[in-house]
């Protein structure tokens, strides 16, 4: 099974996994759903709401490196907590801190310290996007893993730029203040935490064959070997297998080691490289929205191309050598574009998200391969 629409598409109504894919993609919808986001920065430098704004340079300088700082310790503490508890757990978590996020910002504009925990809180939910993908992994079928991959990535995208349109809409056609847009993202935010609750844990006693049974009692199980069955699995001890598995896992290990920093230093600072020359409600909104649809479209190409010859490593030399300079490339024009001629720096950023977007959800799918592989050779 591929990573493409139809391939989705399949995976939506897989007999044992479906319904777990289709709770993760409800999660990410909700999850990724923050009107707010395009407009950070505009409410942390205006009065909008009657707070004193901060400086823009303020922003850059001295709060948006506390979230930098904080990315490292929080990826230990969730990589911790799912080893113990479970990747379910540190998912939950996660959505609980970005509305603590949600909260404070809209709440606490006065204080630099409240603002520089929410930072903190922030780099704890983004970590906690390594564990869902565990739980994707551990709980759906190894046949579907490009499709549950590419399908988690695409409905991220669809959400963030479905809520950046929103936030947009809200504040060019409607005229509404920032601070509502900071409510919505706060309902949608609240409401993720509890789908959170909902997805499965990957408890291995409950079988795939009542779980299809339950679903659709005329669905064959283990007893038809036409229909590939499986038994959820929770995170293990099995690091080590999975590292020494073999040279894709270090390749992949190193692409992502070399690009995603990159991209959160983009996607952290991108509202100062692109700087409206209109008056009025900015266009963060719109190129936000276009950035994620285009990076959206990118991830289910990529998942329709990558697997069509039906190769276990998603043509991994090409995209592991190819990609890192196509994104650095892009990120170079954006970087000498910026403030001279924001539409070619629009353009190399939007460029750059497509390549990184797409080509992670190779990366996840072929690690989590082998990471399912490692873990049914250590039981």
């Amino acid at each position: 099974m591929g990573g493409g629409w139809r391939a989705s598409l399949a995976a939506l109504t897989h007999p044992s996994s479906g319904r777990q894919l289709r709770l993760l993609v409800a999660f990410v919808l909700l999850h990724n759903f923050k009107p707010s986001e395009p407009f950070l920065v505009e409410w942390l430098t205006t009065t909008d709401g009657g707070a004193p704004g901060m400086s823009t340079r303020d922003v850059y300088a001295r709060l948006f490196p506390v979230f930098t700082y904080s990315r490292v310790p929080s990826l230990a503490a969730i990589a911790l907590a799912s080893g113990a508890f479970g990747p379910k757990a540190s998912v939950v978590l996660g959505a609980a801190c970005a509305l603590t996020t949600v909260v404070i910002t809209a709440s606490c504009r006065r204080s630099f310290a409240a603002l520089a925990a929410s930072q903190a809180t922030v780099a704890l939910s983004f970590a906690s996007h390594h564990a869902l993908l565990g739980l994707v992994f551990s709980t759906t079928d190894p046949a579907t893993h490009p499709a549950a991959a590419h399908a988690t990535k695409a409905a991220t995208m669809a959400s963030c730029a479905l809520s950046a349109l929103c936030g947009q809409a809200m504040r060019s056609w409607m005229n509404a203040p920032l601070s509502r847009l900071f409510v919505a993202s706060a309902i949608a935010q609240a409401a993720a935490v509890v789908a959170a609750t909902a997805l499965d844990a990957g408890n291995p006693a409950v079988s795939t064959r009542q779980r299809a049974r339950r679903s659709n009692p005329g669905v064959p199980t283990s007893s038809n070997p036409g229909v590939p069955t499986f038994r959820p699995r929770r995170s293990s001890g099995g690091w080590w297998r999975l590292l020494t598995s073999g040279p894709a896992v270090w390749a992949w290990s190193a692409w992502s080691v070399g690009c995603a920093p990159a991209h959160s230093f983009a996607a952290t600072n991108w509202q100062t490289l692109i700087i409206p020359r209109r008056r009025g409600p900015g266009m963060n909104g719109w190129f936000s929205a276009t950035q994620y649809a285009c990076a959206g479209a990118a991830a289910m190409v990529a998942g329709d191309l990558a697997y069509r010859d039906d190769r276990d490593d998603g043509h991994s030399g090409f995209a592991l050598t190819s990609t890192p300079f196509i994104a650095s490339g892009a990120l170079a024009v954006a970087s000498v574009a910026a403030g001279r001629r924001d539409l070619a720096a629009a353009l190399a950023l939007l460029a750059f998200n497509c390549v990184f977007e797409a080509t992670s959800c190779v990366c996840a799918a072929n690690v989590g391969r082998h990471a399912r592989a490692a873990a049914e050779e250590e039981e």
